[in-house]
C-alpha cells in the first residue's frame, strides 16, 4: 500500500509473482476438495446404507449439508491466474467461512425457535449465498417448507438465465 501511495512500483513484479503463487495454492486446493469431494459422493451414492447415513446427517445439519455439497458461481475468480496463465473456475465447492455459518445457526435457531430474523449486511460477504443454501436445505429436508426471499430491488429476486439475483443463486445450487 505505502509503495502504492509513493508511486513506488519496483516491488510490482515481486507482488504479482507472489500473488501467482497464492493463485498457484489456492487452485490446488480447489482441485484436492473437488478431488475429494467427487470421491464422497461416488461412494455415498453407490452405497444404500451410506446414502442413507449422509441423507440423515445432512437433515440434521445444515452446515454439512452447504459445506459437503453446495457449490457457489464467483465470476470474478476467473480474472485470477496462475503462474501457467490458467484462470480460475468460476464454480467454486462452497466452503463456508466462520461469518457464514454463524449466520446460518443463527437463521437455524430463530427458525426452530420461531423468531423473527433479519439480516442487515453488505454487499460481497456471501451471505446471500448462505442464506440461499439454507434455505435449500429447509426446501429439501423439512416438509412444507416455504420461504419468502426479497430485496431491494426486484431484479435481484430473480432474473431467469442470470446467477446474480437470488432465486438465481438458489437454483445454481440446486442444479449443481
Amino acid at each position: 500500500f505505502m509503495d502504492l501511495k509513493n508511486n513506488d512500483k519496483s516491488n510490482f513484479d515481486y507482488y504479482d509473482r507472489q500473488t501467482e503463487l497464492n493463485i498457484d495454492k489456492v487452485q490446488e486446493y480447489y482441485k484436492i476438495i473437488w478431488a475429494l469431494r467427487n470421491r464422497f459422493a461416488f461412494t455415498v451414492v453407490n452405497s444404500d446404507v451410506l446414502f442413507k447415513k449422509e441423507w440423515e446427517k445432512c437433515k440434521g445439519d445444515v452446515v454439512h449439508f452447504i459445506n459437503t455439497w453446495c457449490s457457489i458461481y464467483e465470476p470474478r475468480m476467473s480474472s485470477s491466474r496462475n503462474s501457467q496463465g490458467t484462470a480460475t473456475p468460476s464454480k467454486l465447492p462452497f466452503i463456508m467461512y466462520e461469518g457464514q455459518q454463524q449466520v446460518v445457526e443463527e437463521i437455524e435457531f430463530c427458525y426452530n425457535k420461531g423468531i423473527d430474523f433479519i439480516i442487515a449486511k453488505s454487499r460481497e460477504a456471501g451471505i446471500s449465498w448462505a442464506v440461499v443454501g439454507w434455505i435449500l436445505h429447509k426446501w429439501i429436508f423439512s416438509s412444507g417448507f416455504r420461504a419468502g426471499i426479497g430485496s431491494e430491488k426486484q431484479d435481484m429476486v430473480d432474473v431467469k438465465g442470470i446467477i446474480d439475483p437470488l432465486m438465481g443463486k438458489f437454483r445454481f445450487i440446486l442444479y449443481n
